[in-house]
């Protein structure tokens, strides 16, 4: 039994040391989109999409002639000129990119 015990010690230690050491390189972001209206909420959700790994839709909420939209994204670099293009679309009254670390309230 204790050879048993040591042997399943090992493989565990050394499990645990691969996973641990393995880092994500994907850095997750918020972004906070405010739009005038429905059209444009749907042309920047599809313009985040197509230049960035992944969208989440983390809220939304609507108030007459405002749509205010958070998305958790993941890049596909480091290079973060799309959020410039993405406020100066139609109907994209403001978008903000912020660093995520895990924590949402909202």
């Amino acid at each position: 039994m204790i050879p048993l015990a040591v042997l399943g010690s090992i493989v565990i230690g050394v499990i645990l040391l691969v996973f641990v050491n393995r880092k994500s390189h994907a850095n997750p972001y918020i972004v906070v989109l405010q739009c005038m209206d429905q059209e444009a909420e749907k042309a920047a959700a599809d313009f985040l999409r197509a230049h960035t790994n992944r969208l989440v839709i983390k809220s939304k909420s609507v108030q007459k002639g405002r749509i205010e939209l958070n998305a958790e994204i993941r890049l596909k670099s480091d290079n973060t000129d799309f959020i410039n293009t993405l406020s100066e679309m139609p109907g994209v009254q403001s978008a903000v990119l912020v660093s995520y670390n895990g924590d949402y309230m909202g």
